[in-house]
């Protein structure tokens, strides 16, 4: 069965723990305040996780929700002194963004299935930590309706499923990570920022690469092997992919497509 708390859930001065067997939703905000360890964790063994308002702490314990389907916020996701982990066999979606902690929090998201991991079309930063893992079902990471607007120092971005990945870095810079980028045969979109190799062969030999309008792929002198690399130019700055001393080999075409002011 399902377990419901109307209202919400809130602790000041401790941690939030909640396990059942079966699906968890809380109709409005899940709050943890006032303890420096203090943690939310959400937890269903056999059946989804929904939060309809903000899930939210202070403490260094950070967030975790792990779910037999869907994990489900509907407001935002804040750790702002920790970490966040989130899991599910299925999809993954937050409304109002997720924000770890920029300096030591890291944020992991784990889909699986058909499911995606997919953010609310607005202004604001999808997610903010440090490090960012994310896997999904074949359902992809993003969408070409909204790209995951992602600020932080490293990325690992995976899918099953063939599924495409939908990224745009609104930081400093993105350094993709050991773990990579892997869409399988489908295709990484570039939407924007800087996207910096950190070490040889990051990004899966079967893989896409679509760099878009003010993008840029660096691969910092590293080498790297991909499938088919699509350039795009739609404004003055247009795409741009560097490779220092590195070599980048591809296996596939290359398609140029010009529109627009930077054409």
């Amino acid at each position: 069965g399902t377990t419901t708390f109307g209202g919400g859930v809130s602790s000041t001065g401790g941690s939030i723990s909640i396990t059942t067997a079966g699906a968890i939703v809380v109709t409005n905000d899940v709050a943890a305040s006032g303890s420096v360890a203090g943690k939310i964790s959400l937890t269903s063994t056999g059946g989804s996780v929904t939060v309809m308002g903000d899930a939210t702490t202070s403490g260094t314990g950070g967030i975790t929700i792990s779910s037999h389907g869907d994990s489900t916020v509907d407001g935002s996701i804040s750790a702002t002194n920790g970490s966040i982990s989130i899991t599910s066999t299925a999809s993954i979606f937050a409304g109002n963004g997720i924000t770890a902690n920029a300096t030591t929090g890291d944020v992991s998201l784990s889909g699986g299935g058909t499911g995606s991991v997919t953010m609310a079309t607005g202004t604001m930063n999808d997610i903010v930590g440090r490090n960012i893992t994310i896997q999904s079902g074949s359902g992809g990471i993003g969408s070409s309706s909204h790209y995951l607007l992602i600020d932080a120092a490293s990325i690992t971005a995976k899918t099953s499923g063939n599924a495409d990945i939908y990224l745009n870095d609104v930081g400093t810079g993105l350094t993709i990570a050991s773990g990579g980028f892997d869409a399988g045969t489908g295709t990484i979109h570039l939407g924007g920022g800087n996207f910096t190799l950190g070490g040889s062969n990051r990004i899966a030999d079967t893989s896409a690469v679509s760099v878009e309008a003010n993008s840029k792929l660096d691969l910092s002198g590293f080498d790297e092997t991909i499938g088919d690399l699509d350039l795009q130019s739609g404004t003055s700055s247009g795409s741009t992919v560097t490779t220092g001393a590195g070599t980048l080999t591809l296996l596939g075409d290359v398609t140029l497509t010009s529109t627009g002011t930077g054409a």
